[in-house]
């Protein structure tokens, strides 16, 4: 237990540094800036550089007062409390920019001033017992090591979640990448597929209109091979679209427009298919929506969306609705009553037991505002190529889009429940002009 007599000159010895406080940062401060290895902290103003050192003095005063000379040690009420202002003024240290070694060595700065203050206490009191001064000094040596140990635990933790961090940002980027790759797989395959039967029926029809003699039957055929090659096309146009966005060769051009015109002149576009399926097509939203945006490419990305809901939705319909989000954002849903994009995707089964397999045509070709679906006889329609968008490389377009036009894509879809597409995009932009983002 400590006496009266040594309680009194760890008193005084606290209250001496108490009173030199300022002194001591004025001193930690100079060394710290003489030093050339501590490039950071020439760069923080003073109270950024002092941080929380004046509240660890404090601490530390208060573990010197409760040291006990039988022991050697103070309680460890104040010996946590020094170790917690370390802690928080190391994590104070690492979010300034400060390196492992910057910090250990300013620590050292700091230790080195307390040494010179106790010495100085010294020579001023020299009837004091040496043997209580290297007490203290041991208790100043043990606080700097524990501050130390935290700081460097601090930048350890740091370090693990920044590594942490850096790895699930790589393994969702491989992720991406690897589901990226699997779509396109998917998407070719399916273009591959469609591409072969558009084929088969034009190669098959042409020879059947050698040995056509009937006008009406010869009409009929000439039908099936437009139909076949407006197919071709198609497609054709969707894989060159989507090879385009992959290679960043589409551009953002960002110019005013209003999206709410667009979207009721795209559903009016879209009502002949919708007719021809004996589907519902209801667009609704503010009368005017004023934006700055790309047009074009939000008009490819919301009729994607409608096509693809069309040709999926067997009864029921389709809603396209448009508002606004919140101040930097616009909105466009497209709901459909359809099977469900999982439905949709593996297809339902035929007569003769194969999948139907998603078709891989796509409306990605920029369409002016004038332009105008197919309007012909309701059963010529149903049976038109123009039906033939594909989930696949639809999806995939639509989400390339997205990404240029920095929108975000959220779906909800339930099987045998429909899918909810909603699209968030920007009111404006910094820039006119962008790249698509790799």
């Amino acid at each position: 237990m400590t006496s009266l007599a040594e309680q009194r000159l760890f008193n005084q010895l606290s209250k001496h540094l108490q009173q030199r406080r300022a002194a001591i940062l004025h001193a930690w401060k100079m060394r710290a800036e003489a030093d050339p290895v501590l490039s950071t902290a020439s760069q923080l103003t003073r109270s950024q550089f002092l941080d929380g050192i004046p509240t660890w003095l404090m601490a530390f005063n208060a573990r010197l007062c409760a040291l006990d000379t039988s022991a050697g040690h103070s309680d460890d009420e104040e010996v946590e409390q020094v170790r917690e202002e370390g802690r928080e003024h190391g994590s104070h240290r690492w979010e300034q920019g400060y390196d492992l070694r910057e910090v250990t060595r300013e620590w050292g700065h700091l230790h080195y001033c307390l040494i010179e203050e106790m010495e100085l206490y010294r020579r001023a009191h020299p009837e004091g017992d040496p043997e209580l001064l290297h007490l203290a000094r041991q208790a100043l040596a043990e606080a700097i090591n524990d501050s130390i140990n935290e700081s460097v635990t601090q930048y350890n933790e740091r370090q693990e979640a920044e590594a942490t961090s850096h790895l699930h940002d790589l393994e969702r980027a491989l992720s991406d990448m690897s589901e990226l790759e699997r779509l396109r797989g998917e998407a070719l395959r399916t273009a591959s597929h469609d591409l072969r039967g558009s084929l088969t029926v034009a190669v098959g029809a042409s020879q059947l209109l050698d040995e056509a003699k009937d006008p009406a039957m010869r009409a009929q055929i000439v039908g099936m091979v437009q139909r076949s090659i407006s197919a071709l096309y198609q497609m054709v146009t969707a894989l060159m679209d989507l090879a385009r966005l992959e290679a960043g060769q589409e551009k953002r051009t960002v110019q005013a427009f209003d999206a709410a015109a667009l979207l009721q002149q795209l559903g009016e576009t879209a009502q002949p298919l919708a007719d021809a399926r004996h589907l519902t097509l209801h667009t609704r939203g503010p009368a005017s929506l004023p934006v700055a945006g790309d047009a074009v490419k939000v008009q490819r990305i919301a009729q994607n969306l409608i096509l693809n809901a069309l040709k999926y939705t067997q009864r029921g319909g389709v809603e396209v609705s448009w508002d606004w989000h919140d101040e930097t954002q616009w909105r466009l849903t497209i709901r459909d009553s359809g099977p469900g994009i999982a439905a949709a995707t593996t297809g339902e089964a035929t007569a003769t037991g194969e999948a139907d397999t998603p078709k891989a045509g796509d409306a990605a070709t920029p369409v002016p505002a004038h332009t105008e679906l197919p309007t012909a006889h309701p059963a010529d329609l149903a049976a038109t190529d123009i039906m033939r968008y594909s989930e696949g490389v639809g999806l995939s377009i639509v989400k390339r889009l997205c990404e240029l036009l920095e929108a975000r894509l959220e779906m909800e879809s339930a099987v045998g429940q429909g899918t909810t597409f909603c699209i968030f995009f920007p009111r404006s932009y910094a820039s006119a002009t962008a790249p698509v983002k790799e």
